[in-house]
């Protein structure tokens, strides 16, 4: 699987708020800014798992408790279906599926 530029930026910007970090786009493309520090790098969600899996368990460790009965045990169909493809799965598969579960629980959260 090849991730196009769009997806990169696309998921990279929603796990960099998902995780507290400021995206920030310039001509060269997304960049994140740290909170703890004034330190910038470009996000590397998609080609190391060091910063994949912050992400990953950060979302696996959601209490979704406070939602409807259903949403809780989407959370929970999720967070198994993740678990084996970040185990199992390329790295870009495991980039994109986390990326769309995030955005998913952010849609959730947006919802009145």
């Amino acid at each position: 699987m090849t991730l196009t530029p769009e997806q990169i930026t696309k998921y990279s910007e929603i796990m960099a708020r998902f995780e507290g970090l400021t995206p920030e786009t310039d001509s060269k493309g997304l960049w994140i800014k740290h909170f703890r520090s004034d330190s910038v790098s470009r996000p590397k969600y998609h080609t190391d798992y060091n910063w994949l899996m912050r992400v990953w368990l950060k979302f696996r460790d959601l209490d979704l408790t406070k939602f409807e009965r259903e949403l809780y045990y989407m959370h929970s169909k999720l967070r198994k279906d993740l678990d084996f493809i970040i185990t199992r799965k390329p790295k870009e598969e495991a980039f994109i599926n986390l990326g769309e579960a995030i955005e998913w629980y952010q849609n959730l959260k947006s919802t009145p």
